[in-house]
């Protein structure tokens, strides 16, 4: 996974059974129809884990009502593999990985600007330094992230089943032989990048 927001399972392994089915059957398909499984079956898993927000007298077009998270949650796949999304919601970030959510009077990106200063501090350092806020929200840590970064990891078991499930009715289908005995893939779940 490049970035919060997104995953792709990675096909590294599958480019000789493209290459078979293309031969065979002139396309890929049947192995887009395996990838989108397993994307829209992550994109559930997302939304069924993300935080539900429980609504305020301020929602509005810049304060999203509940469930905006869950609007914004897309799975799916194709030729190009599986994915699994969530789009243009800017606290992302400190509701996958936890951490505090900071009230401040300010121009917009002028507390990130602050705490990248020498001797930043974070909410900490900026209120020291004068800065008008408080803290109105903690969430526990989790550098393994709470529903997206590492979801392929998550659901290694349903995806090393529905690839191997896939792969061989692929191949009944189309006649190639496949002896698939292992459906055990080895996706390492990834710590929260720094910075």
């Amino acid at each position: 996974m490049a970035k919060v927001g997104g995953f792709y399972v990675d096909k590294g392994g599958l480019e000789d059974i493209e290459h078979a089915l293309m031969e065979t059957a002139g396309n890929i398909k049947d192995l887009s129809k395996v990838y989108s499984a397993i994307g829209k079956k992550a994109g559930l898993y997302v939304m069924a884990h993300e935080p539900i927000y429980t609504g305020s007298k301020k929602d509005s077009r810049s304060h999203p009502p509940p469930g905006f998270m869950q609007s914004r949650t897309k799975g799916g796949g194709g030729k190009l593999g599986a994915y699994a999304t969530v789009s243009k919601v800017d606290y992302i970030y400190q509701q996958e990985f936890g951490g505090s959510s900071f009230w401040h009077r300010g121009a917009r990106g002028s507390l990130r600007q602050a705490s990248r200063q020498k001797g930043g501090g974070g909410f900490a350092g900026y209120a020291a330094r004068g800065g008008k806020g408080h803290i109105i929200y903690t969430k526990p840590r989790e550098p393994l992230g709470y529903f997206i970064w590492n979801v392929a990891w998550r659901l290694r078991s349903f995806i090393g089943r529905e690839l191997v499930t896939g792969i061989k009715g692929i191949g009944e289908k189309h006649g190639l032989h496949m002896d698939i005995t292992e459906s055990n893939l080895d996706i390492q779940p990834t710590k929260k990048p720094s910075g």
